[in-house]
């Protein structure tokens, strides 16, 4: 899964910017690991603006990022968290298997490192 740090523009006016979720299957080739069939869009986590600097800067306001950050991915998450639990029936090569999807994070802070994983 790959957290992109690029924000994307969602409104009109340019105000509001969400940071985008993409997920990617582990076997899939680094040369088309980032095309844009290789991937699918989860959701967005949104950004929290503040009023200035040291707004910005305080203690509470990381503290709240961190929860918004943590609640968003818990959220896009659940439904392949139970499945993870649970497993699910595939249908591989004309027979039902039970499946159990493993689900690897990888959050990086710069753009770069989603290129390189």
């Amino acid at each position: 899964m790959d957290y992109c740090i690029n924000s994307t523009l969602c409104d009109h006016l340019r105000k509001t910017s969400r940071h985008p979720i993409f997920m990617t299957l582990g076997n899939i080739p680094l040369a088309r690991h980032n095309k844009i069939d290789a991937k699918i869009l989860l959701g967005y986590i949104p950004n929290l603006e503040s009023y200035n600097v040291s707004e910005k800067q305080s203690t509470k306001f990381r503290i709240a990022i961190r929860k918004l950050f943590h609640h968003a991915l818990a959220t896009l998450l659940k439904p392949l968290k139970i499945i993870s639990n649970t497993g699910i029936h595939l249908y591989v090569n004309d027979s039902i298997r039970w499946f159990y999807p493993l689900l690897a994070l990888i959050i990086s802070d710069w753009p770069e490192a989603l290129y390189n994983v």
